[in-house]
């Protein structure tokens, strides 16, 4: 054989290796494949390129796409939507209605004892005005007014003066006219008692209060101070100023010492 045949010989088996085909593993499934194939049939990973990129590009599922790109979509995170400020206001809310329901019925409560103690005020009133109206003493009639005093109303005169010390003396009003009651006080205890004239007070149908004059002369037996003896009773007369137009028919006589535990006594003039 010539040498020009051998060479052909030569140059036709390197055509046929060059067209014989050799496999490669896909990087991507394994799978063996010819290293002429431009993608895996199996997975569909490219198979030229620069191999590293390619399979990133494919697990990306996108062709084309550079592999930052795919990163940075990645790490961007949906923001959350914050509900602090909702929550804050609702709580707010719920706040300012709570206070408003407490003060309502701490108001109400206080409503209520306040009505519940004017009621029991009125009807202790009422009832002590009962009781004051109850005790009322008959005129001319005895009513103890201590524990073992008695006093009787005598007489009711109107005077628009008064006179004492034989004549010497004379009492006038600075305004209106004198209602004088003459009592008699007895003192049925086995000790002597005093009594004072502030004691004493006439009560006009309006519930107003007169406190008693003090005439200074003696000789027409003014009550002022005295003290009785065991046994024994005075005789005197208890001097008012009222206005003109109330009379003193009208009025009622109450007795009433400093000593709370004793009674107030109440007699009718007339």
């Amino acid at each position: 054989m010539t040498n020009i045949g051998q060479c052909s010989i030569i140059e036709l088996i390197n055509r046929r290796e060059d067209k014989v085909m050799s496999l490669i593993s896909c990087p991507e499934c394994g799978k063996e494949v010819s290293d002429k194939a431009q993608s895996c049939p199996n997975c569909g990973c490219p198979l030229h390129g620069t191999q590293e990129m390619n399979v990133e590009m494919h697990r990306a599922g996108t062709a084309g796409t550079p592999l930052n790109q795919q990163q940075s979509a990645s790490q961007v995170k949906p923001k959350k939507k914050g509900h602090g400020c909702l929550i804050t206001v609702v709580v707010f809310i719920a706040f300012i209605v709570i206070c408003g329901i407490i003060g309502a019925l701490a108001s109400k409560k206080t409503s209520d004892t306040t009505t519940e103690n004017q009621q029991k005020s009125q009807e202790t009133a009422g009832t002590e005005e009962s009781q004051q109206s109850g005790k009322a003493i008959a005129f001319g009639e005895e009513g103890e007014i201590a524990e073992n005093i008695v006093l009787k109303v005598n007489e009711i005169t109107e005077a628009d003066s008064v006179s004492a010390a034989n004549g010497m003396l004379e009492y006038k009003p600075d305004s209106g006219k004198y209602a004088i009651i003459n009592v008699t006080i007895s003192n049925n205890s086995k000790s002597s008692q005093s009594l004072l004239l502030n004691y004493f007070k006439l009560v006009g149908p309006d519930g107003a209060e007169y406190v008693a004059t003090i005439v200074t002369a003696t000789d027409d037996k003014f009550i002022t101070v005295d003290t009785i003896n065991p046994n024994l009773n005075i005789t005197g007369n208890l001097l008012f100023e009222i206005p003109d137009d109330l009379t003193a028919q009208d009025c009622t006589l109450k007795y009433s010492d400093y000593d709370l535990f004793n009674q107030i006594s109440y007699f009718e003039l007339r």
